[in-house]
């Protein structure tokens, strides 16, 4: 069994928003026996999974970087103390979103940046983007690697803007991780099939 570490929580760069990272020291990644990039599982008010990264520059034992997602998703704040561990998890083969409040609201913005996703929209009717599949397997790139599990809020850094999405669905259920073979669908966007590059929309009420 994967050794249980206590460590106070700071936050995090704003480098790491979005991308699911959580940094420690040298030391305290030997005592959870992980290497970089490994998963772990942070335990608060609740569960959360992150990827492990040992902090190359002003790290400091016994405290732990973490992004505000990751917090909301385990429910702690700075300051805070968690358990750490080696997490387990299986590779996900479907995963739904659903787009928080504020991220409905970018995708209805004018700036054209902002409305690459909704802009999926219109483009999955088109038969030669749905025989590509381009535009959103550049979306899935984005969350190859991301660990989550079902109520977890995942964040995803697009055009400097971070596009919240709540896990609301996986196959199989439990900790997963995101893979360039992951299904992905999206309540009011497109769907990615694995074999065929094809997308499908989905409905959503608009707001």
């Amino acid at each position: 069994m994967s050794e249980i570490i206590t460590l106070q929580v700071k936050e995090s760069d704003t480098k790491n928003a979005g991308y699911s990272i959580v940094r420690v020291d040298h030391a305290d990644m030997e005592r959870l026996g992980c290497s970089n990039d490994d998963i772990v599982q942070l335990e608060g008010k609740r569960k959360a999974l992150a990827r492990v990264i040992a902090e190359q520059k002003n790290s400091e034992q016994g405290f732990v970087q973490i992004d505000n997602a990751v917090r909301e998703n385990a429910g702690i704040t700075a300051g805070d103390r968690v358990n750490i561990c080696k997490a387990v998890y299986t590779h996900a083969l479907k995963v739904t979103f659903m787009p928080h409040a504020s991220t409905k609201r970018l995708l209805q913005t004018q700036p054209l940046q902002t409305k690459y996703l909704s802009g999926l929209l219109g483009k999955v009717l088109r038969k030669e983007l749905q025989k590509s599949g381009e535009d959103i397997r550049k979306y899935q790139q984005l969350v190859v690697g991301i660990p989550a599990a079902k109520g977890d809020t995942v964040s995803i850094h697009l055009f400097g803007h971070l596009f919240n999405f709540q896990v609301i669905n996986t196959t199989p259920e439990g900790n997963i991780v995101f893979t360039t073979s992951t299904e992905i669908s999206i309540v009011g966007g497109a769907f990615l099939h694995k074999h065929h590059n094809t997308v499908n929309s989905y409905g959503m009420d608009s707001e």
